[in-house]
């Protein structure tokens, strides 16, 4: 078998992993999706499209932002990573604070 061979045998492989594969829909489903499309559009008003900030952000929650722990200017730079690093393992990782 020369170099040639195995390359195209190579990229036949690479053509058939990556080829689209699509499933065929029935007539019906079809059909349904076309009367679905052509209602007309209903159009929401601006205040249902917005939400309160409180209901996405809640304090306690998950994407609550992290307060800073008290600090000093009197304090060295590694006393204020070993602060902020163990106030980040017990708040973050642990959720406790």
């Amino acid at each position: 078998m020369s170099r040639i061979d195995t390359i195209s045998d190579d990229f036949v492989l690479i053509i058939i992993r990556y080829r689209l594969h699509f499933q065929r829909e029935s007539r019906d489903e079809i059909d349904r999706r076309k009367k679905l499309a052509q209602l007309p559009i209903q159009k929401l008003s601006e205040e249902s499209l917005e939400i309160p900030i409180e209901q996405i952000y809640r304090p306690g929650s998950a994407l609550d932002m992290p307060i800073r722990p008290a600090w000093t200017y009197e304090m060295t730079k590694e006393q204020l990573e070993q602060q902020e690093q163990t106030y980040f393992n017990v708040k973050i990782l642990f959720n406790q604070i």
